[in-house]
């Protein structure tokens, strides 16, 4: 509290407790009446006086300001959004005369439009208002005007702010584009599904928006998709002919792979196949063989066996996505060693300083790692220099938990460590291994057949790049052996058929046998 409200508040301290009788007996009428703007800041502090009476008289003399005053109290809610100033302004209706920001914001908390025409930025602010009924109110004023029914800056700045739930907002409120592409994306983005499905029944708008939209927009269009748990909504990944379209993300196929699943769409599914990663392929695999489905064409059946017999090998069945971490899951054992390191950090940091046991420091390296303990970056990048290459590759496992962990001297110390496995964490890819069969290419295949093989299984090495090229290939068992078993059975390129678009939820994707 600054001195000029220190003083104020003891000049007024004394008639509020003065005052705080009289309140109980004859009411707040006529008390305080102030158009003051310096009485507001001790009325305000007073709130929080320790005597009851003096708080019952300040809440008082609050609710009865005038003039300058009442716009200084709605500064001071406007800055702290206090729920007991909230109150005082929703009991009196407090509205404040100056600045316009002002004045708007309180007319619309209080429930109240503005019969003139609103600044457009003024509004653009109370639509991220944090309280609701001004975030109502603003989309209540421009629905009301004429001049921003029809401004085009309203929907690129409802999708802009799309996770703050105003398409729901102006939808109740009635609003709507006037173009029908424009009013199909609102529409749908509201979640409006009913008034959608009237203007874009065949998904052709919708087909347009996603294939035009930035990323933030796609992933709105998607999260819309999800919500509705509509099959036909997936035409947006279909061409205009009803096609599959060839490049999918593995986002976008995920999406059609989790609403397929819930509708039992086998076929559709299982030409999802050639898009799918692993584990996505795994699932559909084990959802068909949970529902008893069974592929009806003979060579279709065949891959289906082919992959439920992968899926029952309890050493491939889980792949693991990520090289790195599939090499931290098999050395953590020797890294750890055979005692659980201690919880408390006195007993870690007694672990990590003892010169006679490289086991110790490796292992509370990390254990610090994957419970997140306080002080990890420093005991990492002190690591960095230790002469055992175990407690440098467990300080290299925890860059590999925690990205950011070492500094990037430290980093590239160890990316060029003489221990070949200590660059293993730092440099082998985090993606998936052979990723999808649509995405392998012409020779793809043939490569796949290829990896970790050599001539001769004793040669050793040359050099790091060789090391982790021979990692790369012998580390993906079990997505290796998915891709290749569907390159047996499906080309790697998909061909569609031209004579007959299919519905937009039909599968139209012909699988061609390899002889």
């Amino acid at each position: 509290m600054d001195r000029d409200t220190a003083k104020a508040l003891k000049r007024l301290r004394s008639k509020l407790i003065f005052w705080g009788g009289r309140i109980r007996k004859k009411g707040a009428e006529g008390l305080y009446g102030t158009d003051e703007p310096d009485a507001v800041a001790p009325l305000i502090f007073a709130l929080g006086d320790p005597k009851e009476q003096v708080r019952f008289a300040a809440r008082a003399a609050l609710g009865t300001l005038q003039g300058r005053a009442i716009d200084r109290f709605c500064e001071h809610w406007a800055e702290s959004r206090g729920p007991t100033l909230k109150d005082i302004i929703l009991e009196t209706g407090y509205i404040a005369s100056d600045p316009i920001e002002l004045m708007v914001l309180t007319s619309f908390v209080n429930g109240k439009d503005i019969e003139f025409e609103v600044p457009e930025e003024v509004l653009k602010t109370c639509l991220l208002d944090a309280e609701e009924e001004v975030v109502k109110q603003a989309a209540h004023h421009i629905v009301k005007h004429p001049t921003f029914n029809n401004s085009k800056w309203i929907l690129p700045f409802l999708i802009e702010q799309f996770d703050n739930g105003l398409f729901q907002t102006f939808n109740a409120e009635g609003w709507h584009p006037e173009r029908p592409d424009d009013r199909a994306l609102f529409f749908f983005l509201a979640g409006d599904f009913e008034k959608y499905n009237d203007i874009d029944f065949e998904h052709k708008h919708l087909r347009y928006w996603y294939e035009t939209a930035e990323p933030k927009l796609k992933e709105a269009i998607a999260a819309g998709i999800r919500q509705s748990g509509q099959k036909s909504l997936l035409a947006v990944f279909l061409t205009e002919r009803g096609s599959r379209k060839q490049k999918l993300s593995e986002a976008e196929v995920e999406l059609q792979v989790e609403i397929l699943t819930r509708k039992k769409d086998f076929p559709a599914l299982f030409g999802l196949l050639p898009f799918t990663t692993c584990d996505q392929g795994l699932r559909i695999v084990a959802a068909a063989q949970e529902a008893g489905w069974q592929n009806p064409a003979r060579h279709g059946h065949e891959l289906q066996q082919r992959l439920e017999a992968l899926l029952k090998d309890p050493g491939k069945q889980h792949g693991p996505s990520s090289v790195a971490m599939k090499i931290f899951q098999d050395f953590r054992p020797m890294l750890m060693g055979s005692k659980k390191p201690p919880g408390d950090a006195g007993g870690l940091n007694s672990w990590l300083s003892d010169a006679g046991n490289f086991r110790r420091r490796s292992a509370a390296l990390i254990h610090m790692a994957e419970t997140s303990v306080a002080g990890l970056k420093e005991a990492a990048n002190r690591a960095c220099g230790d002469g055992y290459w175990q407690v440098r590759m467990a300080a290299a496992a925890c860059e590999l938990l925690h990205p950011g962990t070492l500094s990037p001297a430290n980093k590239a110390l160890l990316e060029d460590d003489h221990v070949y496995w200590v660059q293993t964490f730092l440099k082998m890819p985090l993606g998936p291994g052979p990723g999808r069969l649509a995405d392998l290419g012409p020779d793809g295949l043939e490569r796949l057949r290829r990896l970790g093989r050599r001539s001769d299984p004793k040669v050793k090495p040359e050099g790091p790049d060789d090391f982790l090229d021979l990692l790369r290939g012998l580390i993906h068992d079990s997505e290796a052996e998915y891709m290749l078993t569907l390159g047996e059975f499906l080309i790697t390129d998909v061909v569609v058929r031209e004579e007959t678009a299919y519905a937009a939820s039909e599968t139209d994707i012909e699988i061609e046998m390899d002889e």
